[in-house]
């Protein structure tokens, strides 16, 4: 079985992620987080992948940062990075590949905020184009 990897009230398994408290986030079958809360696994939306870098949103991932961000993953380093500013609150990814993301951030400040606003209600956000 894999590692379970946590992260606030989240707690990711591979692809798969145990959100809040559950309620409202897709189907699954029911697990407790670290807060004994009964949750439910539901995927974590890529929302896109440019030059080995994968950028992730979270299903209502408002209770830790509390301010919209996305979580990247380059390798295996993650960073957590606030949309539309590009301040780093969490982890660490290369210097070059942290300038990309800021990058794309900028490019696509508009599009990252709607599905922030999407993924906050629990819904899916849509994929947003790499950076080219």
């Amino acid at each position: 079985m894999p590692g379970i990897v946590q992260h606030g009230t989240v707690r990711r398994i591979d692809r798969w992620a145990i959100v809040g408290d559950g309620r409202g986030v897709g189907s699954g079958r029911a697990l407790e987080n670290e807060r004994g809360f009964a949750g439910k696994i539901c995927t974590m939306p890529i929302i896109s992948m440019f030059f080995g870098i994968i950028v992730s949103m979270y299903f209502l991932d408002n209770r830790r940062h509390k301010q919209p961000h996305v979580h990247v993953k380059y390798q295996d380093q993650e960073a957590v990075v606030s949309v539309p500013e590009g301040d780093l609150l969490e982890g660490r990814i290369p210097p070059a590949k942290m300038r990309l993301v800021l990058a794309w951030i900028e490019i696509h400040k508009d599009e990252l905020m709607a599905d922030w606003d999407l993924a906050a209600s629990g819904q899916h956000p849509f994929k947003i184009d790499p950076l080219r």
